[in-house]
């Protein structure tokens, strides 16, 4: 059997508070329901979000911060292509 190549994205999360930007590199796979995990799954929650803003910027992991939605925006995904789909409306 042979192991499926992963497609790799980026996605920009901004800290709603500060305005910093940052751009975290994805180790899953951009797949079906991803758009839908970003936008009501289970990245869709800051708790989630910051975790990965922490890591795009070095930082250890904060995992026990508090759950909400509106203190991390996920901008886009950037895929390998050059091609972005829109995370969070703006």
């Amino acid at each position: 059997m042979s192991k499926k190549e992963i497609q790799p994205y980026k996605v920009k999360i901004r800290n709603n508070n500060t305005k910093e930007v940052r751009t975290a590199h994805m180790k899953l796979e951009w797949h079906e329901a991803s758009l839908f995990w970003w936008q009501e799954g289970n990245m869709s929650c800051d708790c989630n979000r910051q975790m990965e803003f922490e890591r795009a910027g070095g930082e250890a992991v904060d995992d026990d911060s508090q759950c909400g939605n509106d203190r991390y925006t996920v901008v886009d995904a950037t895929f390998k292509d050059g091609t972005v789909t829109k995370i969070d409306g703006e």
